[in-house]
């Protein structure tokens, strides 16, 4: 079978299905959920979250999987008889999608800021940006990925003569569009911005409520509102630490494809061995992180589940949920109370 470290290899195919297919079923449910429950998910960030979505759910079936039967050499005889045509939207779209989940997670996160920073205006703003935002996510990857529809797409052996992976006729002295440069830069790029969006993310929330806890100590009058604003801040600390690993993991992988793939350091050994890695590392940030951490941070999006939960027969304590919800409603009503003195807001979700 060969080593983890090689072409044809299980382990990280079968890694991959294990931490994914659980991850792309709860995916699947939030969405439906939302689209479902419009009136309760009627904010910007729900509807960016189900625009990431779109592209998440594209990249997973639309060319993860193909990418995984190259791994271990299954159905390269169908691939091998498909119009180039199809191959090249394969790789289209998995650079499309990239550059699509990076933009969004982006525009989440100023989201995020700028409900903190512009209380009174956020819903009135968003509801020009969000349209903007759509244009953004859905328009800007073409600029780095349509040209890979023009190229003639093949499936290439590797030196097993099992394996495989897509890969284009090139003539020698013709300059090519390179999407690995394109991404590995992108990767980079957005592992910056996002990490100090988050920064800024938690500073700002956290001088908010401090300015709000010496205009009166709003927060210590009552101590619901005080833990719920200290278990928000907490989350929202929780949820910048992972969204930057996970960034700067996807950042590490894409500098590594273009190590192994640029002039100076070809080397086929070290391109299957790091592009082996790539389908896990692929479905932990777009798919599993984004799924369970929506999961474990909204209220609202729990207690939908539990409820569906029950609704098919399966026994889950509801009560739970229903006070988190109901923690967090009053919590919202009280501190937007005290925001119109105080010109404060919650970040929650």
């Amino acid at each position: 079978m060969g080593s983890i470290l090689s072409q044809y290899s299980y382990p990280p195919v079968i890694f991959s299905l294990i931490i994914s297919v659980p991850s792309i079923v709860l995916y699947v449910i939030e969405v439906i959920i939302m689209l479902r429950q419009k009136h309760n998910f009627d904010s910007p960030f729900y509807r960016l979250f189900i625009a990431r979505s779109l592209c998440n759910f594209v990249n997973y079936f639309c060319t993860s999987l193909p990418d995984r039967f190259g791994r271990v050499g299954w159905f390269r005889s169908f691939f091998e008889v498909l119009p180039p045509k199809f191959l090249a939207f394969s790789s289209f779209f998995n650079h499309y999608t990239f550059h699509a989940d990076n933009l969004s997670t982006a525009i989440i996160l100023i989201n995020r800021l700028t409900l903190i920073l512009f209380p009174s205006v956020h819903k009135k703003m968003w509801k020009y940006l969000f349209y903007i935002s759509l244009i953004v996510i859905f328009g800007t990857p073409l600029f780095f990925s349509a040209p890979m529809l023009g190229y003639d797409f093949r499936v290439r052996p590797q030196n097993d003569n099992w394996t495989f992976t897509f890969d284009f006729n090139k003539e020698e002295g013709k300059q090519y569009f390179k999407p690995v440069t394109t991404a590995a830069f992108s990767a980079v790029l957005f592992c910056g911005i996002c990490g100090v969006l988050n920064i800024l993310t938690v500073i700002f929330y956290r001088r908010s409520a401090r300015q709000l806890d010496l205009r009166g100590n709003a927060w210590k009058q009552d101590q619901k509102i005080y833990r719920m604003q200290q278990k928000i801040e907490s989350r929202l600390t929780v949820y910048a630490i992972i969204t930057f690993m996970a960034q700067m993991c996807m950042a590490i992988m894409q500098i590594m494809i273009y190590l192994t793939t640029s002039d100076s350091f070809a080397s086929d050994t070290w391109f299957l061995a790091t592009i082996n890695q790539s389908c896990w590392v692929n479905d932990l940030c777009m798919i599993v992180l984004p799924s369970w951490c929506l999961l474990w941070a909204s209220s609202k999006v729990k207690s939908s589940i539990v409820r569906l939960l029950n609704m098919c027969g399966v026994s889950f304590a509801e009560n739970s949920g229903k006070v988190e919800e109901l923690n967090m409603n009053n919590f919202m009503s009280k501190s937007n109370t005290i925001t119109r003195s105080a010109s404060f807001n919650t970040v929650s979700i």
